[in-house]
């Protein structure tokens, strides 16, 4: 899926203070504006309501579901069992026990290749997400995975590399800024000056053609919290389509 003739393919996290009602209108809005996937946070210990998921799920169609599970692994595993279809992805740095523990709650190696996407750079499993401090250090996580998918013929069709960001974005500078201060908790997902997408619309679709040439497939994107969501959504689509990404596309190939 994704946007056709995109620099890169979007993605969006989910803001879990949201109630579920406000996440399935900000899953469907990210839907019809071509987004390739949504994402929610949960606690794995806590867990969720299966049928909040796939009402959630319906409401972000043509887009995928992904859920980001936290908590200790045996919790993460327990919670794998029984997450149906959705995409999920699983923390960075396991060891191989714990590895082999949430492989089998996902159903095996054949289930982990299709559906989980993982922090650490694991080769077998759908994809790649890089969490960064900067956008320098996301260059170079992105150039090593890069090195290493091409050392066994991967591609991004079946192993993408997905980099997961804060973004504010603003029609002006000033207002870019402005909505990173009305929302204290979007540096939790990072300085969106250092690490994120920031400013006005043509310095955003720089840093994004900078993560499309060091080997970014796709934006996972931490949006400012706004009252106006569809702005922002249309907003950041416009940073990976238009006429500067285009214009570029070629030199990221």
């Amino acid at each position: 899926m994704g946007v056709p003739t995109a620099l890169v393919a979007l993605e969006l996290t989910l803001r879990t203070k949201h109630d579920p009602v406000r996440q399935g209108h900000i899953a469907h809005l990210a839907g019809r504006l071509g987004y390739r996937a949504v994402w929610l946070p949960v606690d794995a210990e806590a867990g969720v309501d299966p049928d909040a998921l796939d009402l959630l799920a319906l409401a972000a169609r043509p887009a995928r579901l992904g859920v980001v599970p936290s908590g200790p692994v045996d919790s993460v595993a327990r919670w794998l069992a029984g997450a149906g279809e959705v995409l999920v992805e699983v923390p960075e740095q396991l060891d191989d026990a714990a590895r082999e523990a949430l492989m089998a709650a996902a159903g095996g190696a054949g289930a982990w290749r299709q559906r989980i996407h993982t922090a650490d750079l694991d080769l077998d499993s759908a994809g790649h997400v890089v969490h960064a401090p900067t956008r320098e250090a996301a260059h170079l996580a992105l150039a090593r995975a890069v090195r290493a998918r091409f050392d066994v013929g991967g591609s991004a069709a079946d192993y993408p590399l997905v980099v997961a960001l804060p973004v504010s974005i603003g029609r002006t500078m000033s207002e870019a800024t402005a909505r990173a201060l009305r929302d204290p908790a979007l540096a939790e997902h990072g300085d969106p000056r250092q690490a994120g997408l920031f400013g006005a619309l043509e310095q955003a679709q720089e840093q994004a053609l900078a993560l499309a040439r060091a080997g970014a497939d796709g934006i996972r994107a931490t949006l400012a919290d706004e009252a106006d969501v569809a702005d922002l959504l249309a907003q950041l689509r416009s940073v990976a389509v238009g006429p500067t990404p285009l214009l570029h596309a070629k030199d990221c190939r």
